[in-house]
């Protein structure tokens, strides 16, 4: 209990589509030592606990809205059935099959190698204890195919699902990566179904053939991460070089992006400077964020601007025109500085009584 424990926890902190695939897994575990008695029911009460509380630690019920994200929803994201043999941008060695071409797709291809040795799972022998895993398996599977299946990009409808059970489902919208435990798993049966055929000596044999098949196959797919991950120095360089940014960090204990954005105009160089002097800042890049909280936030900051009330010890970086004429209209003479640097707008409340 104590690993599924830490486990659920680690997962509910790392990444929200982790957390339903372990949950799966332990269901099906819980469901293998379903004779274990009172322990297992300490354990069905502790584990989702454990969870929820990761959730809050990690700010998940700060969101009243925006679970479902602003952009494609589930059912638009699925996994196509030709997916997995698709090389895409990964791999050389198969083609690039038509797919959906929804903006997170080419996330089913394991490789030439992998999907060789996923093909020994025929020579495996399902047991009982393994029942609830293939369910679970297959579940997940159902969830990245969803009820719109497509093939080589053409997308069917089987059935309408509610609306209110789209817009929950969209919390997971990116359901193609509940094909993943499935790949792992065939990739893991395949390799004891291996041994049983060929033996110990010559399944390593193979074994070593199929990971050279493997590093092959995938150059394409290193050398796109490689460019992700460049060699950079042991320090990120500033985006922001003005003398003003340095001073202002010594004055200012917060940077407010105006207006409230997610993934906003200038985001990336205001966080890292934020970061790298320990200031608090909403310049941020979140997987999801609260809409309605959002424009409560730029009303309240648009007027705070126009009517010359800045928050004490923050920073204004102005990313519109509106935010500019408010900032403008709300300037104090005397005390409030506007500039123009490295390309951004910045409003630097009392700046006057401290130069």
């Amino acid at each position: 209990m104590p690993g599924w424990a830490l486990l659920v926890l680690a997962a509910s902190l790392i990444h929200s589509y982790l957390l339903p695939m372990v949950l799966a897994f332990w269901t099906a575990d819980l469901w293998r030592r379903r004779d274990a008695g009172w322990r297992l029911l300490l354990e069905m009460a502790l584990v989702p606990a454990v969870g929820l509380a990761g959730l809050w630690a990690a700010g998940f019920f700060v969101l009243d809205t925006g679970f479902a994200g602003t952009r494609e929803r589930f059912g638009e994201m699925q996994m196509d059935l030709l997916a997995p043999v698709s090389a895409t941008v990964w791999g050389w060695l198969l083609p690039d099959l038509p797919d959906t071409g929804h903006v997170e797709v080419n996330g089913s291809y394991a490789g030439l190698g992998a999907l060789i040795l996923s093909g020994f799972v025929l020579f495996v022998r399902p047991v009982r204890r393994h029942w609830p895993l293939m369910v679970v398996l297959g579940l997940m599977l159902a969830f990245a195919i969803t009820h719109r299946p497509s093939f080589a990009g053409h997308q069917v409808t089987l059935f309408p699902l509610p609306e209110r059970l789209v817009e929950m489902a969209s919390a997971l919208r990116a359901s193609e990566r509940f094909y993943w435990p499935m790949a792992y798993a065939l990739m893991v049966a395949g390799a004891v179904g291996l041994v049983r055929v060929a033996g110990p000596p010559l399944a390593g044999l193979i074994m070593a053939a199929l990971v050279v098949v493997q590093v092959v196959d995938l150059q394409p797919g290193f050398r796109r991460l490689a460019s992700y991950f460049p060699p950079d120095a042991p320090q990120m360089a500033a985006q922001l070089q003005h003398p003003f940014w340095l001073a202002a960090a010594g004055q200012y204990t917060a940077i407010r992006a105006v207006p409230a954005a997610n993934q906003g105009p200038y985001w990336e160089p205001i966080a890292v400077f934020a970061a790298q002097r320990r200031m608090v800042t909403d310049a941020v890049y979140l997987a999801r964020s609260d809409e309605a909280a959002k424009e409560r936030l730029r009303a309240d900051v648009l007027a705070r601007l126009a009517e010359g009330r800045p928050e004490p010890g923050t920073l204004y970086v102005l990313r519109d025109a509106e935010s500019l004429a408010a900032a403008r209209a709300g300037q104090r003479a005397g005390r409030d500085a506007l500039f123009f640097l490295d390309g951004i707008h910045v409003l630097a409340p009392d700046w006057g009584d401290t130069r």
